[in-house]
Order: structure tokens, then sequence, then C-alpha cells
């Protein structure tokens, strides 16, 4: 099996890092509005246990899609805004 070079365990790790932060969001929000993980299901049409994994980190990867959805049931949108490269980190 072929070693991971420092670089990519360092882009793993922040990759980890920025999953973990948007879960915890995610679960903080919804729960801050009363809501339950099934109101999160049935209006995004996603299985409660899908949305119990992004919340959970558990899903390393959600969709772009996924996210807006969750986050539009929260009442927020995703912006995106060309930044400097150097902004990037």
């Amino acid at each position: 099996m072929k070693q991971k070079t420092y670089e990519q365990l360092e882009m793993q790790n922040l990759a980890t890092k920025k999953n973990q932060e948007l879960a915890t969001f995610i679960r903080r929000k919804r729960l801050e509005l009363g809501l339950h993980q099934k109101h999160i299901a049935i209006k995004t049409g996603l299985a409660m246990s899908y949305v119990s994994e992004v919340e959970g980190g558990i899903r390393k990867n959600p969709t772009y899609s996924t996210v807006v959805s969750i986050l539009q049931c929260l009442g927020y949108e995703i912006e995106i805004k060309k930044i400097k490269p150097k902004e990037l980190y």
C-alpha cells in the first residue's frame, strides 16, 4: 500500500475538521429552532438516518445539494464568492 505524503495527511485532517464543524453547526441550529431530524428529513426528502449521519459527522462528504437542502430548512443559504488564494488557509 502506498504511504500518504505529509501534504495529503494535512488535507485529510483539514477536510475532517471542516466536516465536523459543519456537522456541529447543523445540529446546533436545528436544536435552536426546536426541530427534529425527522422534520429535516421530510423537508429535504433525505432519509432520517442520513440526516443523522450528516449531523454526527459520519457522512464525510455530503453532496453540495444535500448541504444546501439542509441549510435551507434551517433558514440559511450558501453564498459563493471569489477570495484571494492566500485566504484559503
